[in-house]
């Protein structure tokens, strides 16, 4: 059964103490859990393991090769905002990104750090939303 919760805090907190028995969390946020014992990780939904979890199989590798949601990140802009204002941000967050300590963080989290250009994440953004649009038409809750 599907219980929502309006954040991933209370989520946790609650598989935490026993009210929920699983959940698909970020691996940054229950890796202190594992690591005390708390939390016992069954799969990662990534395309690869994790290197922070590297005993920790993915879905495909349990049998489950349709389940994939790796953690992403991203800026967004309205639209219309001018083309030499988003080169200017994706410029600035490249080379921010080209700092290891902020790599270094941000792999804290368990994420990948990639940039790349506006186009490429548009891209990425549709395959996602294509691969969620597909998911839920599969499990009959796609609107008519």
């Amino acid at each position: 059964m599907h219980v929502p919760f309006a954040g991933l805090a209370p989520a946790l907190t609650a598989l935490l103490g026993g009210n929920v028995q699983f959940m698909i969390t970020s691996t940054g946020a229950a890796t202190p859990h594992i690591a005390s014992g708390k939390l016992r990780p069954l799969a990662t939904t990534s395309p690869k393991r994790s290197p922070r979890l590297p005993d920790v199989p993915t879905m495909a590798e349990v049998g489950y090769p349709g389940i994939l949601g790796a953690p992403w990140c991203g800026l967004a802009a309205p639209v219309g905002t001018p083309d030499a204002v988003v080169a200017r941000w994706n410029e600035l967050v490249n080379d921010a990104l080209g700092d290891p300590k902020l790599r270094e963080q941000i792999s804290a989290l368990d994420y990948d750090v990639r940039g790349g250009s506006a186009r490429e994440f548009a891209e990425f953004l549709a395959l996602d939303i294509g691969r969620y649009r597909k998911l839920a038409e599969d499990m009959g809750l796609a609107e008519d």
